[in-house]
């Protein structure tokens, strides 16, 4: 009996995000690159699984800014998101107040994309413009 609980933590432990391991890579557009990471935060033990966490790292040369944050899982295991902003004190750089990105599947291959909205400063500090925009990145192999 003991084999047969250590053998179903094992196998829930592989199989719980298996959807979602499927988004694990890098994405890439011509102006931006970004990477899904999946990290193993506890490993599996006699009585519990194994938990893994889900991080993105995106560079954008579009919106000029550089997101490095944990991803949440979504409730039926199937994509990734987050939810964040971007805070700059230097003249003429974008505050953005709503960056929603979101990992999953379309039409079965993996995307990323990614919504911005804020505020471009002038050289003075003022407020210049609003920008609002998205991206949309493929997986690479």
């Amino acid at each position: 009996m003991k084999h047969l609980i250590v053998l179903f933590f094992a196998l829930f432990s592989l199989t719980a995000f298996a959807h979602v391991d499927f988004l694990v890579g890098n994405y890439k557009n011509s102006t931006s690159e970004a990477r899904v990471i999946k990290e193993l935060v506890k490993p599996a033990d006699l009585f519990e699984p194994a938990v893994y966490s889900y991080f993105l790292e995106l560079q954008t040369d579009k919106y000029s800014i550089g997101i490095e944050k944990e991803l949440a899982v979504s409730a039926d295991g199937e994509s990734l998101s987050v939810s964040t902003d971007y805070e700059c004190d230097d003249p003429g750089c974008t505050y953005y107040t709503d960056i929603r990105i979101n990992v999953f599947k379309k039409a079965g291959k993996p995307v990323l994309e990614a919504y911005f909205f804020g505020y471009q400063y002038d050289e003075d500090g003022r407020e210049d413009k609003e920008i609002e925009g998205t991206l949309k990145l493929n997986k690479v192999k």
